[in-house]
């Protein structure tokens, strides 16, 4: 698609050149310039309008890029959350407090706070 805007860009600039070329003709041979000035003018608005469009895909482009890196690191972080484990595998130091608890409980034996195990 975008090289078929790139190809109508072109054709556009083209265009434009023609017309003002016609202009040109038209003053010089004391012909009516309204016709040679409309096609210079719808070219011109044309070729801004392609334009616009290109640098919008452009952007899209680098949004979509953009939501691939998020999703990645998005699953990333996920992959890595805490998950609610029975009873702790080994002894254990309590995130909150620092104390050293047994192995096999579920909560710390000072303030309580549940023991938790990231999967990996």
């Amino acid at each position: 698609m975008r090289t078929l805007l790139r190809v109508l860009l072109l054709l556009q600039i083209v265009s434009v050149v023609v017309a003002f070329c016609l202009l040109m003709v038209a003053m010089t041979s004391k012909e009516s310039v309204l016709l040679p000035l409309l096609l210079l003018f719808v070219s011109v608005l044309n070729i801004a309008l392609v334009y616009v469009v290109l640098k919008n895909a452009d952007e899209v482009d680098e949004l979509k890029k953009d939501v691939a890196k998020l999703k990645r690191s998005t699953f990333a972080i996920f992959s890595q959350t805490p998950t609610l484990s029975e009873n702790a595998p080994t002894e254990w130091e309590c995130p909150k407090c620092g104390t050293k608890n047994r192995k096999g409980t579920q909560k710390c034996c000072k303030c309580s706070t549940r023991y938790f195990s990231v999967d990996q």
